[in-house]
């Protein structure tokens, strides 16, 4: 199972800016839109929403190595769900707690031609009348603590955000 968080434009329109998946065992992957070098950015960046321009973005470049092209994107998204898969021994559940999130990595991987060597690996799952509980947003708010002070993450970040869907499922379904 990974956990499976988005960052992306506005809400009446959305478009990818990054995302993060975090597995139940550790791995994990982040990467971001460069919003100044690629055009796909540029343009994102412009369609972005006051909350997107004033709480997402300034979070952007805290993690090395993340910033990439929309094609990279869907790329590296695609490969690290394969390599995944490889390692479970079959198809894994992408967890998430809003339906955009799954549609919006969904179209990366299929504008960078990887979606249809990952789909039959996928079965995805909105869990969000799981962590939506009060045990879950309990174990969230404290992940968030956690990334706010040990990684520089606030919410609203992909990697903060995904780390915390998991400590949600982990405190309502264990481990």
């Amino acid at each position: 199972m990974v956990f499976l968080d988005t960052e992306f434009t506005d809400l009446i329109s959305p478009a990818l800016l990054s995302f993060s998946m975090v597995s139940r065992d550790g791995p994990e992957i982040y990467a971001e839109l460069d919003l100044v070098l690629d055009p796909v950015g540029h343009k994102r960046l412009r369609a972005s929403s006051e909350f997107t321009r004033h709480t997402v973005i300034p979070q952007f470049g805290r993690m090395p190595k993340s910033k990439c092209s929309a094609r990279e994107l869907g790329n590296r998204a695609g490969e690290w769900l394969i390599a995944r898969a490889a390692v479970a021994g079959g198809q894994i559940t992408v967890a998430y707690d809003f339906d955009d999130d799954f549609a919006l990595l969904k179209d990366a991987m299929m504008e960078a031609c990887i979606w249809d060597r990952v789909r039959s690996l996928l079965a995805p799952e909105n869990i969000h009348s799981i962590t939506g509980r009060v045990e879950g947003e309990l174990a969230a708010e404290a992940s968030w603590l956690e990334s706010s002070l040990y990684r520089g993450l606030e919410r609203h970040h992909a990697l903060a955000d995904a780390l915390a869907l998991r400590a949600a499922w982990r405190a309502v379904c264990g481990s």
